[in-house]
């Protein structure tokens, strides 16, 4: 095994050499035990895949309290958590979806109901309105060769 090699199955495997596969475990083993500049290397290597594994196994398992401001509001909501039936939340859902989404969508057609019901009386004139209206799109089309 060379540097190279070695370095690369830290990458994969960790600094714990026994939890290598058996044939590179024992080649790992075999060129740290070796008197060379290599071993001195691939021993520096270990020890430093050893500090990095302690500190990002050592950041995810310590506890970190809650400041105090988050831990109030966390405990108050507890009491007001959503139910956890799901059959429920979704007959829920779609209920309050439902509704909303048919009031949204005769809002417009009840205010256009109630401006015509009120502006209805308003005009003395609807027929001389309409009479404009009308006559200017004949004029535009031109219905005399009928």
């Amino acid at each position: 095994m060379n540097i190279e090699d070695f370095e690369d199955g830290l990458d994969r495997y960790g600094a714990d050499l026994d939890a290598w596969p058996e044939e590179l475990s024992t080649a790992a083993h075999a060129l740290i035990a070796s008197n060379d500049p290599v071993s001195l290397r691939a021993s520096e290597l270990v020890r430093a895949t050893v500090g990095l594994d302690a500190l990002l196994t050592g950041a995810s398992t310590t506890a970190h309290p809650a400041p105090p401001y988050l831990r109030n509001r966390i405990l108050a909501n507890l009491g007001h958590a959503e139910e956890v039936d799901p059959v429920g939340r979704l007959l829920r859902w779609f209920g309050d979806s439902l509704w909303r989404t048919a009031i949204t969508a005769l809002l417009p057609l009840i205010v256009g109901f109630g401006a015509g019901v009120f502006t209805e009386g308003q005009s003395d004139n609807l027929a001389e309105i309409d009479g404009l209206v009308y006559s200017e799109n004949m004029q535009e089309f031109n219905f005399d060769d009928f």
